[in-house]
């Protein structure tokens, strides 16, 4: 369980000095991984959403290298739905090799604002001397505690993920994914 999915802490680094998050941007993944891929893409969509000015470092976003699996990972596959969610499925197929074998349009229905938030579950594992400032850190970013629709579509999310992962999810050609 994750107190703050990926468009949450950039939102947090958008909080930096332009330089810094410039460093931090170049330091977390190197070009041409899915992590710099995709990070770069939710980056530019909430530079968008803020309506700040995208940093020149933004333009110098490479699809991966090579394409993997959508069922490779599950953690990710948050970040690569919430991708196809904002940015639509042709940004994902530069990632995501069989994306098309997947029925997504589950996603219509939902906002998948729990990842632009935080996880209440896990605030009181913030040491009490320190949550407030935390929270006040996070309500600067615009991140927002999880609602009742949040945890809710967290769990259409993961168990769509799990079936994907375990196998018991069938793809849109009828056959089980790859």
């Amino acid at each position: 369980m994750r107190g703050l999915n990926t468009p949450g802490l950039l939102m947090l680094a958008m909080l930096a000095e332009p330089q810094m998050l410039e460093a931090c941007w170049y330091g977390s993944a190197p070009r041409g991984l899915p992590k710099h891929y995709h990070k770069g893409l939710v980056f530019r969509h909430l530079f968008d959403r803020q309506n700040r000015p995208r940093p020149p470092w933004l333009d110098d976003i490479a699809p991966p290298r090579w394409k993997e699996p959508f069922r490779a990972g599950i953690t990710v596959r948050f970040t690569v739905l919430y991708v196809a969610h904002r940015l639509g499925l042709e940004s994902v197929r530069a990632e995501i090799h069989d994306i098309d074998d997947y029925d997504l349009r589950f996603l219509e229905q939902l906002d998948l604002t729990f990842m632009d938030r935080y996880n209440t579950n896990l605030i009181e594992l913030i040491p009490g001397e320190i949550r407030a400032g935390v929270l006040g850190v996070f309500q600067e970013a615009g991140i927002l505690p999880y609602t009742e629709r949040d945890w809710a579509e967290l769990d259409q999310v993961r168990a769509f993920c799990f079936a994907v992962r375990d196998g018991t999810y069938r793809a849109t050609s009828g056959r089980p994914a790859r």
